[in-house]
């Protein structure tokens, strides 16, 4: 099979969808609205391509989740809500016991979640600084002992693995 069959009219795999080609179905309600809002500045700022399709998908619907949960929290009244005990006071009173929303826990548990796809993505200030970092110092990694050569040190000449005895 030669390149030219591989290939079909357009350029295109068939199984390679574009990431700006719109908010992929299998997305909720709200994590449509943030791929639709957030996409076109992650592609301008180069730190999306094709094949962070999944990541991106993931993260975008983890978020959608999130704010689906706020938007509910505000519809309840906020994150908790008053149960009464059965406990009753000489003068009639009954007192309450505060329980927090489901809703409110489900965020907790998508906060870890989305905090690693944040770093990952460079979504985070952080992240940002230290992709700008790592841009700056000519996009290599930085040497893990903060030795000012990057790694070289006297030896490193010798070819010879023997000879650093």
């Amino acid at each position: 099979m030669t390149d030219a069959d591989e290939m079909p009219v357009g350029g295109m795999l068939a199984d390679e969808v574009l990431i700006d080609g719109g908010a992929p179905q299998e997305l909720s309600d709200f994590g449509k609205r943030v791929w639709a809002s957030e996409t076109p500045a992650m592609l301008r700022a180069g730190r999306l391509k094709n094949t962070d399709r999944s990541v991106w998908m993931r993260y975008c619907q983890l978020v959608g989740d999130y704010w689906e949960a706020e938007t509910r929290l505000g519809e309840k009244g906020g994150r908790y809500y008053q149960v009464p005990t059965t406990f009753q006071h000489k003068e009639g009173a009954i007192t309450y016991l505060e329980r927090e929303r489901p809703e409110s826990k489900y965020q907790r548990a998508l906060l870890p979640e989305i905090r690693m796809l944040e770093d990952r993505l460079a979504r985070s200030p952080l992240s940002r600084a230290n992709l700008i970092s790592k841009g700056a110092q000519g996009g290599g990694s930085a040497d893990l002992f903060g030795n000012p050569d990057n790694g070289t040190d006297e030896h490193s000449e010798r070819s010879d693995p023997a000879s650093f005895n």
